[in-house]
């Protein structure tokens, strides 16, 4: 749901909530609901119907050159979750390479 453009580089990507600390690819990811702007902020709203987890990201500038992401759960996160679900952000270090010829 996040990706952090800089630059016109994406330099992260798949910023959101996930039910294993290292989710692999046919891990189950959440269905997207809705994208509200608010102020100088954006929400995303988000969920895991099976697992009964509904949240909501949001992400607002913090300072003079940072941002903020927080998570907000609907409901205390389901005891079958504790230990397990975390919110993952995926940086790019590609975006950092220089290649030389």
């Amino acid at each position: 749901m996040i990706e952090v453009i800089l630059h016109d580089n994406r330099i992260a990507t798949d910023g959101n909530v996930r039910l294993e600390p290292t989710p692999e690819q046919w891990a189950p990811v959440p269905h997207f609901k809705e994208r509200k702007h608010s102020g100088k902020g954006l929400t995303a709203y988000c969920e895991y119907t099976d697992q009964g987890l509904s949240y909501r990201l949001e992400v607002e500038p913090e300072g003079e050159n940072g941002f903020r992401i927080a998570v907000d759960l609907d409901h205390p996160l389901p005891a079958a979750l504790v230990g397990k679900a975390g919110f993952n952000l995926d940086f790019l270090p590609t975006a950092y390479f220089v290649s030389v010829v």
